[in-house]
């Protein structure tokens, strides 16, 4: 069948019933057929396309009514605004300005970038949109890759046409389908939002040195030329914080980027070799391994800094304690004995048992670096670097001072 531009009809069905002191606005129906029952419906079918202010709707079937004053649409839908915003669905009933209605079993695109997929989707006071039961995902979802990389499911989103904003309701964050955070309420601006505080789109990032991981950027405006951008970055290889701050003059900009990264101590040596680190912040026996293979140097010590500062702790819980009241008093005082035994020292006050301490930790079970590398700190020496090596004899402490005093 010819398919016709049929304006008349779809002012019929789309704007010209008289509204009483409103212009009319013409809107233009195009289908493969359109018929008119007695009762005044108005029926578009095959292929319609519907054109009115900006907004362009695509179905196979559209009803109007003028007892009820709506369209009912028969998918699949794609309703496009002025602005980019894609909605789709498989039926849908909306006013006859295409401003207000549900939409069933409906996605809605944000710039081309965030989709949003809902049981239902309403549109009020042609501002708002609120989904129900949401899924929403930067990423491509398809018959072979039906579980995204990244999602959000919330029980309900609102869009903000006029902020510009999303808020979930109930979301929970995954990655690869497993549950990774949950936020009562979460808000985002929408990818079309340049400058907002708030969460932007997680992004998949490939790192051959990091891996595979997820991105969970938080931008902060500092007015209106400045602003700082916190990036969580989470793979199975790594936790890291990046940190960028920017801030515009008339004459120039500054820009600076940093990144935290929490690696196990034992990889740091490895990590600070391969480049993707430059420094690390760690106990020993890690800074001795790095002056060891002539990697790197200690910059400072926390003896340094502060003599005998309380680093390590045994600490329980009350309710622990009283359920296990034997085991807790012993285990006190063999932290106490063992202590005592690793700081023994003979009439010229030289550690006695230190060294055997070391060839126990450098077994692989336990901390599995090497024995010369344990024993620099452990006998009272520090290595800055191979040609400078300082005593310090209370760098580590166990029993002297009242350390292990039971608080």
């Amino acid at each position: 069948m010819i398919r016709r531009l049929f304006p008349f009809l779809c002012a019929l069905l789309v704007a010209l019933l008289p509204r009483p002191g409103l212009a009319q606005e013409i809107a233009s129906l195009i289908a493969d057929s359109i018929a008119v029952d007695p009762s005044g419906r108005v029926t578009a079918s095959g292929n319609v396309e519907v054109f009115f202010q900006g907004t362009r709707l695509t179905a196979e079937r559209v009803s109007y009514s003028r007892q009820g004053d709506r369209l009912t649409i028969t998918g699949p839908i794609r309703i496009t605004d002025a602005d980019g915003t894609v909605l789709l669905a498989d039926q849908a009933s909306l006013d006859r300005d295409l401003r207000e209605g549900v939409l069933v079993s409906a996605r809605l695109v944000l710039d081309q970038q965030l989709q949003l997929a809902a049981n239902e989707i309403a549109r009020v006071d042609d501002r708002y949109t609120r989904l129900d039961r949401v899924v929403a995902s930067s990423c491509e979802v398809c018959a072979s890759n039906p579980t995204p990389f990244w999602e959000i499911r919330a029980s309900r989103v609102i869009h903000d046409d006029l902020e510009r904003q999303l808020y979930f309701e109930n979301a929970q964050f995954r990655v690869a389908g497993v549950p990774v955070f949950y936020f009562p309420r979460l808000r985002l601006p929408d990818p079309s939002v340049e400058r907002a505080t708030g969460f932007l789109i997680p992004q998949v990032s490939l790192s051959s040195d990091l891996g595979t991981g997820i991105k969970l950027p938080y931008f902060i405006a500092l007015g209106n030329h400045a602003d700082v951008t916190l990036t969580p970055y989470l793979s199975s290889s790594t936790t890291t914080l990046e940190f960028g701050y920017r801030h515009l003059f008339r004459d120039g900009q500054i820009q600076a980027d940093a990144l935290l990264s929490v690696t196990p101590p034992p990889q740091m040596p490895a990590t600070l070799e391969s480049g993707n680190i430059s420094g690390y912040c760690v106990g020993e026996p890690w800074n001795q391994q790095a002056v060891a293979k002539g990697i790197g140097v200690p910059v400072t010590t926390n003896y340094d800094i502060w003599k005998n500062n309380p680093e390590k702790v045994f600490g329980v819980t009350k309710e622990w304690a009283d359920e296990n009241p034997n085991t807790h008093i012993a285990v006190v005082k063999a932290l106490i004995r063992a202590g005592k035994w690793l700081d023994e020292t003979d009439d010229d006050g030289n550690l006695i048992n230190r060294e055997e301490a070391c060839r126990l930790l450098s077994q692989p079970n336990y901390v599995g670096a090497d024995f010369d590398v344990i024993k620099n700190s452990m006998t009272g020496y520090f290595f800055f670097q191979k040609s400078d090596k300082r005593e310090m004899p209370d760098f580590n402490v166990f029993f002297k001072y009242y350390c292990s005093y039971p608080w």
